[in-house]
């Protein structure tokens, strides 16, 4: 019993062996083939079947584009060009879009304060210089609308003897913007100052240069 069981072993093995060799056969037949191509394989009884392979199909041209280029002044280029159907895609090149724009930054110019008082004029000048960008945000928000603005606004205030600001008003102005110089006006009243020496009060007359700064 023992020998069949290994002639069948045997036998089996070599069938499974026989049948690899032919699928690769066959394989590599069918990979050298070119498109739409026929090719034979074994068949039963020593003779040979003809197998039509399946066609290959390509991505049409109109299909197939490149990438999108870079600008070198930091924009975004257009689509390259179609590719061809031999390697499914076209070149990145692009011509450069839309560059990158200039930015403009709201400038207030530093300026002396004219002080009449018992109080020190660097005094003035610091608190003035510290509270620039509540006045700087006014002017950024009319030149929002008005790209083109420039110009002075003057203004003259009072510090009480508490050191607060009474009665800010505008003596003189070039910007022709009433929203603009209201906006300063609003920020210079909540300003606080040191006490004038001696309890009086200080008259301030102050000038806001306004400019424009690309960058």
């Amino acid at each position: 019993m023992l020998p069949v069981l290994r002639a069948l072993t045997a036998a089996s093995f070599a069938c499974l062996l026989l049948g690899a060799t032919a699928a690769f056969w066959f394989h590599a037949r069918a990979e050298a083939a070119s498109p739409g191509a026929t090719a034979t394989a074994p068949g039963d009884g020593g003779s040979s079947a003809a197998v039509v392979l399946p066609e290959r199909r390509y991505l049409p041209a109109s299909k197939s584009f490149g990438g999108a280029g870079l600008d070198p002044n930091g924009g975004l280029g257009g689509l390259g060009s179609r590719g061809s159907p031999s390697d499914g895609g076209g070149a990145g090149e692009g011509i450069g879009g839309l560059g990158r724009p200039a930015r403009t930054d709201a400038a207030v110019a530093l300026a002396e304060p004219v002080v009449m008082g018992s109080l020190d004029q660097g005094l003035v000048r610091t608190v003035i210089h510290r509270n620039r960008n509540p006045v700087r945000y006014c002017y950024e928000q009319e030149l929002a609308q008005a790209p083109e603005l420039e110009g002075k606004v003057v203004v003259k205030f009072v510090i009480t003897r508490e050191g607060t600001v009474d009665s800010p008003k505008v003596t003189e102005s070039t910007v022709g913007r009433s929203a603009l110089e209201d906006c300063i006006v609003s920020r210079v009243k909540g300003w606080r100052f040191p006490k004038p020496a001696g309890g009086g009060v200080v008259v301030v007359t102050y000038p806001f240069v306004f400019r424009r700064e690309e960058q």
